[in-house]
């Protein structure tokens, strides 16, 4: 791997101030400092993954056939599922669906990308559910089994029912 220019600069601005701390200006501590932090900050820059800067690569998962994604929107208090390819769309999506405003978005709400590996352990519940009848809830399917089947951005779940 090629350091670009600007990584070049930042090593040596990095050397330099590292060694200004902690030795005396053009004293020969300071140029063997100088040197020994740019050679250490080149050895990680230049395989960062060897030195624990770079997270594995995920598992790879075939990609969605529309290229679509699922998004937990937590807004005003509950959890919102929706499937998309951004998380622009995936608002623009719970706003078209859901008749709420952007304005009606506060500090406290926030947006999720779930990734595929979760899909099939989250469950879609018929919150119609007798539970005079069922214990619990009753699972209409995963999430996973319905992205099987989403073409389109659209309205997956929420815990608002």
């Amino acid at each position: 791997m090629t350091l670009t220019k600007q990584q070049t600069e930042t090593i040596e601005k990095a050397s330099a101030n590292y060694a200004s701390v902690y030795y005396t200006a053009g004293s020969t501590e300071e140029s063997v400092a100088i040197k020994a932090h740019d050679y250490g900050m080149r050895r990680v820059m230049m395989s960062p993954e060897k030195h624990g800067l770079m997270p594995a690569p995920p598992e790879d998962y075939p990609p969605h056939p529309h290229s679509l994604n699922v998004y937990n929107i937590l807004f005003g208090g509950e959890n919102y599922w929706i499937c998309a390819r951004t998380e622009i769309e995936a608002i623009q999506t719970m706003i078209t669906e859901l008749s709420v405003n952007i304005f009606d978005f506060g500090t406290d709400d926030n947006i999720e990308l779930i990734h595929p590996d979760k899909w099939s352990s989250l469950d879609i519940v018929d919150p119609e559910t007798d539970l005079e009848v069922h214990e619990k809830l009753q699972v209409v399917e995963t999430v996973a089994e319905f992205m099987a089947g989403a073409e389109k951005p659209s309205f997956i779940a929420s815990t608002d029912y």
